[in-house]
């Protein structure tokens, strides 16, 4: 349990110096006057780049349920294992 509570320690002071763009939603460090995903772009640019951000979510949502599954399926495989011997 310590390491959750260590990660979770570890993860707030990394993005302690860090803010979230109003436009595009990513963050960057506070030091700079502009979101360097997202200040150069035009309302197109921007579209897309929204869009590329929700594929991205989407496919890492997908891989994390298909590691969850392949977990799972370890497990019983297992449980099945130790109950025939």
């Amino acid at each position: 349990m310590s390491f959750g509570i260590g990660w979770k320690v570890w993860q707030l002071s990394k993005h302690k110096n860090r803010q979230t763009c109003p436009r595009c939603s990513l963050k960057y460090d506070k030091t700079l006057d502009q979101c360097p995903h997202c200040s150069n772009l035009d309302s197109n640019g921007l579209a897309e780049l929204k869009l590329q951000i929700e594929q991205n979510q989407r496919a890492n949502t997908r891989l994390g349920k298909l590691f969850i599954s392949l977990a799972l399926l370890i497990v019983i495989g297992l449980l099945l294992l130790n109950s025939q011997t």
